[in-house]
């Protein structure tokens, strides 16, 4: 679960990046999607990092040079 509870999954949480709505491959490395998200960022887009469980985060630039990490509604980013 993103930035959520401390369950313990039934089966280890995969993550995947979301770029204009293409999804990458799955990972369970989340050191790397996240790596993945920043790069996409720092080209100026928006990324959106979906994990299995459900749940997903945005990350957008900060106006200081920095990130964003938005938990908050994400529009259609349906898990499929």
């Amino acid at each position: 679960m993103l930035f959520g509870g401390i369950e313990v999954p039934a089966e280890p949480t995969r993550f995947t990046l979301s770029v204009f709505g293409c999804r990458r491959a799955w990972s369970s490395a989340f050191a790397l999607v996240v790596a993945e998200a920043r790069g996409v960022v720092i080209a100026g887009n928006r990324a959106v990092i979906l994990a299995s469980d459900g749940t997903a985060v945005e990350v957008r630039a900060d106006p200081a040079g920095g990130f964003l990490v938005d938990t908050g509604p994400l529009g259609d980013v349906a898990m499929g």
